[in-house]
């Protein structure tokens, strides 16, 4: 499955180093957020600006110290989901918390939900992740902005995102089979022509194809539909 900024900001409306933990760095084309700065275990992750929310990753495998510094004073922060537990201290525009396992949560303060919250991802380490130079697979390695263009994959191709890499483009295939696109990434689509032939910018298009997976990466920055699969199976 994929993790859709869309589908969190909807389900707004209605309603390491104690462990192993790895950040990223990003090359200087990377843009930070103007909104937020975060730490995990003081070492500085990168937030990304979304149109309605910011977001960010980390890498949790135990007891992980967050610290955060907003954009506006802090009055309250809620921490959602609210089953989990998680309590906030605040003074001035920092906040602090703790995790100790993977989840993914949204920060929201001053009692606004949808004043541009924060959206942070806390997955445990990346498994089964394929090989950068194995036989089939199209990688994109994290720490940074991959101006991939249009994607083609063939038939019987893994394109693989790893954790803290954005790969700017889109992916569009017609009658190919066992294509994955897989890993903790993101695929932006703000790089993308709208000028260009309507297909090309639509975020992911298969056409005409079968056994297609698309699991972990996220999406942002669509200028229109972002996932299309036209006359295919088993998708």
């Amino acid at each position: 499955k994929t993790k859709s900024i869309g589908f969190y900001l909807a389900a707004l409306a209605v309603s390491s180093l104690f462990g192993r933990q790895s950040c990223n760095a990003f090359s200087a084309d990377t843009s930070q957020s103007i909104h937020y700065q975060v730490k995990a275990n003081g070492r500085i992750l990168h937030v990304y600006d979304a149109p309605s929310a910011a977001f960010t990753f980390a890498e949790v495998n135990g007891k992980t110290q967050i610290e955060g510094c907003a954009d506006r004073d802090v009055k309250w922060v809620d921490i959602r989901p609210f089953r989990l537990g998680i309590k906030a201290r605040w003074k001035d525009s920092t906040i602090w918390f703790s995790i100790d396992k993977p989840c993914h949560l949204s920060i929201e303060l001053n009692g606004n939900p949808l004043t541009f919250p924060l959206f942070f991802f806390a997955d445990a380490s990346e498994k089964d992740s394929p090989e950068s130079s194995g036989p089939g697979v199209l990688y994109f390695e994290g720490g940074r902005v991959h101006k991939a263009g249009i994607i083609r994959p063939i038939s019987n191709q893994t394109i693989y995102i790893a954790r803290g890499a954005i790969v700017e483009g889109s992916v569009d295939a017609k009658n190919v089979e066992n294509v994955k696109i897989c890993g903790s990434g993101i695929l932006s689509g703000s790089g993308n022509d709208k000028s260009d032939n309507w297909n090309h910018y639509r975020m992911i298009r298969f056409a005409d194809s079968k056994n297609i997976t698309i699991q972990g990466i996220t999406l942002v920055d669509s200028h229109t539909w972002q996932i299309v699969p036209e006359n295919c199976e088993n998708v």
